[in-house]
């Protein structure tokens, strides 16, 4: 789940007030790593903003994994991931 910038400074600046993680997990309904996780990605990259993930899904070419399930039509995912690397 992404929060808001906003909650996150928020967040960090009622432990900047003295408040205890624990309260303001409680105050605003974060999970128990969250704050941790957010004051280390101030610290390490001096914003809050999260990292962004960055994937590219290689893509089977569609009529190759058709011929292929026409040819094992009982094959598992995992069968077929090997047959396609």
């Amino acid at each position: 789940m992404a929060y808001s910038i906003d909650l996150r400074k928020k967040a960090l600046n009622a432990l900047k007030n003295g408040h205890l993680k624990s309260e303001v997990n409680e105050m605003f309904g974060l999970g128990i790593n969250t704050l941790r996780k957010w004051e280390n990605l101030k610290e390490q990259t001096g914003s809050l903003k999260s990292k962004s993930i960055t994937h590219n899904p290689t893509k089977i070419d569609r009529e190759a994994l058709l011929k292929y399930y026409e040819e094992h039509p009982d094959s598992t995912n995992k069968e077929t991931a090997l047959a396609f690397n």
